[in-house]
């Protein structure tokens, strides 16, 4: 599916870098909206402060896009629940998605997009060819 063609199209980014300010923020945000007293999770808080200290802005973003995929695969699994036809992606011009959504003054960088609309089986020579999947036993192992 073309983006151009997409019903929708998905951008999932994550963080250039991830600070304490953004850690705390978080954090009191989690405590506000699990009723739970200011602070309680004083301990979580300063682990996550001490853990991003150590790692570089690279790593933030190695780990930030990490869990950009997590999102990915949810909405491929909601995607394929609803019946909506869906094409993640990369090799697209990141920059220039940055740049439009203005992501760069967010912190933010794009991590995968993800097409979803309704394929045009009459126009896609595709849409009626078989699946190409490794065997299950290539793919995965089972352990002894």
């Amino acid at each position: 599916m073309q983006i151009q063609a997409s019903s929708h199209l998905l951008v999932f980014a994550g963080f250039n870098s991830i600070t304490s300010e953004y850690i705390t923020d978080y954090t009191a945000m989690m405590e506000k909206q699990r009723k739970l007293d200011s602070g309680a999770l004083g301990t979580y808080r300063d682990t996550l402060v001490s853990f991003f200290s150590t790692q570089t802005p690279e790593q933030h973003s190695i780990w930030s896009d990490k869990q950009a995929y997590i999102g990915l695969g949810t909405a491929l699994i909601a995607a394929a629940e609803l019946k909506v036809d869906a094409t993640p992606m990369e090799g697209f011009n990141a920059e220039a998605f940055n740049n439009i959504l203005g992501l760069t003054e967010k912190n933010l960088h794009t991590s995968v997009i993800i097409s979803l609309g309704y394929r045009d089986a009459e126009n896609d020579y595709l849409a009626s060819a078989p699946k190409v999947r490794l065997p299950v036993n290539e793919f995965s192992m089972k352990l002894q």
